[in-house]
């Protein structure tokens, strides 16, 4: 991932996510090579009867070497080292993007998923988006909002979008202007964001119009996501769907990333579960008592001015 710049001029407006349980924040992930290194952001989608994890292409196909990765590490709903729903370690067997951003890596095509089992995979719990066909009139008077994982910035301290490093990031987009294949806008993104959905909240559903594939660079004047085609996307989700394979694994429901071997589950002293036993117990508190005492500032600075004056 490249060093961590703000793609815009207009202000970053991006929040924190604090509580990642929540819906839509659930069907959201944090996308990670194995080796570590982080890759992007997926979402989950539901369509046609089925359930997938959708990005952008560029997540999965690398293009140095003209082929998918080999393995990507999925963490739904992350929050820094807290993985509430554990991690899904999937090969590139499940990997599908089209065959013309392989052959030309053109940007209206910067789109692919990730087969999943809604079963195997536990993703019952998890929010999935709704895919609706809309025009351009209509998507353009909606408020539509943007959430995803940013890398590591540059500036690694508290309130800065990606930092602490896997925390979840959410931005009311402002600038959306619409056309047959993208959504731009001027809104601040960074090396991270991309695969993160542009979408709206409808009737306690939430429907995804967008999947950010770019920033602001020499050659655009606009952060853009790929406008998306639900007819596309079944064509890339058939196209994987060939039963259950073994290279699937589950969810490892330990609360932390995977290791890089693959070949065995990952083996944890009794030091480590306990660890994670008590981390995940206190989550929730810990959250109530950040929200607490962010909200219980003011009041407390007035005290301490008033006393000393």
């Amino acid at each position: 991932m490249a060093e961590e710049t703000v793609d815009s001029d207009i202000g970053d407006e991006r929040r924190r996510v604090l509580v990642t349980t929540e819906k839509p924040y659930t069907g959201i992930a944090h996308l990670k090579h194995e080796n570590g290194k982080a890759i992007g952001t997926g979402f989950l989608v539901k369509h046609g009867g089925r359930i997938f994890l959708v990005t952008a292409a560029h997540c999965l196909w690398d293009r140095s070497k003209g082929a998918f990765r080999a393995k990507i590490h999925i963490s739904l709903g992350r929050d820094g080292e807290y993985h509430p729903f554990g991690t899904i370690r999937k090969k590139a067997v499940d990997f599908e993007v089209p065959r013309e951003y392989k052959e030309t890596r053109g940007r209206k095509s910067d789109y692919g998923i990730i087969r999943l089992d809604m079963e195997k995979h536990k993703l019952n719990k998890c929010c999935a988006f709704d895919l609706e066909p809309r025009t351009d009139e209509y998507i353009k008077s909606q408020d539509l909002y943007m959430s995803g994982y940013p890398g590591i910035p540059k500036e690694q301290k508290d309130g800065v979008p990606g930092w602490p490093t896997g925390t979840q990031w959410k931005i009311k987009l402002t600038t959306v202007t619409v056309n047959k294949q993208s959504l731009q806008y001027r809104d601040a993104t960074t090396p991270g964001n991309s695969g993160s959905p542009v979408y709206e909240m409808k009737d306690g559903r939430y429907v995804a119009h967008g999947i950010h594939t770019n920033g602001i660079d020499e050659n655009h004047t606009s952060n853009k996501a790929v406008r998306i085609d639900a007819d596309a996307l079944m064509k890339l989700v058939k196209s994987t769907s060939h039963g259950t394979r073994p290279q699937d694994s589950p969810p490892q429901q330990d609360g932390n990333a995977p290791n890089d071997n693959h070949s065995e589950p990952e083996k944890f002293s009794w030091f480590q579960y306990l660890w994670n036993m008590v981390t995940s117990l206190l989550y929730i508190p810990l959250k109530i008592v950040t929200l607490l005492s962010q909200s219980a500032a003011p009041v407390w600075k007035s005290i301490v001015a008033f006393f000393s004056a």
